[in-house]
C-alpha cells in the first residue's frame, strides 16, 4: 500500500470542500494498518488518482457506505484483484 498523507478526519464526507478537491472519489478500507480495528473511507483526488488527507472513520463497512451515499457518491466499483487486500470498494 502506498504511503498516505496524515489523516484529517471529517465527521462526514459531506464536509469535503469541493474548492480544494473538486473531483473527489472515495475508497473504503476495512482494517487498514493505520486503523486496524475499523473502517476508513479515504478521499482521493480523481484528477490525479492520489489520496488526500481527508477521511472518515467508522466501525463497519456498512457505516462507511451509508455516509458515502448520503454525501452524494453514487457509482460503486468493486476491489480490483491488484488492489491492497484491505480495500473493499471505491465510489465516485
Amino acid at each position: 500500500m502506498q504511503e498516505l498523507p496524515k489523516n484529517k478526519v471529517l465527521s462526514s464526507l459531506k464536509d469535503i470542500d469541493r474548492r480544494v478537491v473538486p473531483l473527489p472519489m472515495v475508497v473504503i478500507y476495512k482494517n487498514p494498518t493505520d486503523f486496524p480495528k475499523g473502517c476508513v473511507a479515504r478521499v482521493f483526488d480523481a484528477k490525479t488518482g492520489r489520496p488526500t488527507s481527508l477521511c472518515i472513520l467508522r466501525k463497519t463497512v456498512q457505516e462507511c457506505r451509508e455516509d458515502v451515499e448520503k454525501s452524494g457518491f453514487r457509482v460503486k466499483f468493486p476491489r480490483a484483484a491488484v488492489d491492497d487486500k484491505c480495500i473493499v470498494e471505491s465510489w465516485v
